[in-house]
């Protein structure tokens, strides 16, 4: 991964490189340290910001609290109280990116499975509040980073005004036939993309501002096999 992402910043340049969540846990590393080492090699790679998805909260609340300020970069929660930005806003290109982050209704479920109090408002309205806290300088692009179902994805990008991609994350229960969601919805061109696995792909895509607003105007998926190579500074790191 770190290869790859390095290729993509020497040719193209302008990369904002972000995670929608699930980056923690599971995984064989955090059995160990609890997510501490996945924080540091994300922080090699560069990723500018990173979600929070419905299995990170397995960790916990002041874990999570924890990794998110060992890290070099912003984890965000919208619509959880976790402690953590409900937003950033990063410089992408000459253009004011802001990020969002947002967990299923659904999580409730799990969370009182754990025994969390952990709350989780409504996405939809968590969205709508932080981007009416921005309407006086309103970000060029906004992505929207979620940890929902397909469904809710689509609901999202049809109904939220000002987000301009959604970028899903699917657990490894979830089954879907798409390997890469690329839908333009009429009512306001927002895209929605999501990786068909957890941690064998990167997606790709590229995002053009147009008359109308950004667009997504190409999106593709490289696969993390022996093709893609080795970055001999993240194999120090590990």
């Amino acid at each position: 991964r770190a290869a790859l992402i390095r290729s993509l910043r020497e040719r193209y340049g302008d990369v904002l490189l972000v995670d929608a969540g699930n980056a923690l846990f599971p995984g064989h590393l955090s059995t160990f340290d609890r997510g501490r080492c996945l924080v540091a090699l994300y922080g090699a790679m560069g990723y500018d910001a990173c979600g929070v998805g419905p299995s990170d909260l397995c960790l916990g609340a002041r874990t999570l609290r924890r990794r998110a300020g060992e890290a070099g970069f912003p984890f965000v929660a919208t619509n959880a109280d976790l402690g953590l930005p409900r937003s950033v806003s990063i410089d992408v290109g000459g253009l004011r990116v802001c990020i969002l982050s947002v967990l299923t209704r659904d999580v409730k479920r799990r969370l009182a499975f754990l025994g969390s109090d952990i709350e989780v408002r409504d996405p939809a309205e968590a969205v709508e509040a932080v981007l009416n806290e921005m309407k006086e300088r309103a970000p060029d692009v906004t992505i929207l980073l979620a940890g929902v179902t397909e469904g809710e994805a689509f609901g999202l990008a049809r109904s939220l005004d000002g987000v301009h991609v959604v970028v899903r994350v699917r657990e490894r229960s979830q089954k879907s036939p798409h390997e890469v969601f690329f839908r333009i919805d009429a009512a306001g061109g927002t895209t929605v993309l999501c990786c068909p696995k957890r941690g064998t792909h990167v997606g790709v895509a590229r995002i053009e501002m147009k008359p109308e607003g950004p667009r997504v105007t190409s999106c593709r998926l490289v696969a993390l096999d022996d093709s893609v190579g080795v970055d001999g500074f993240a194999a120090t790191r590990i």
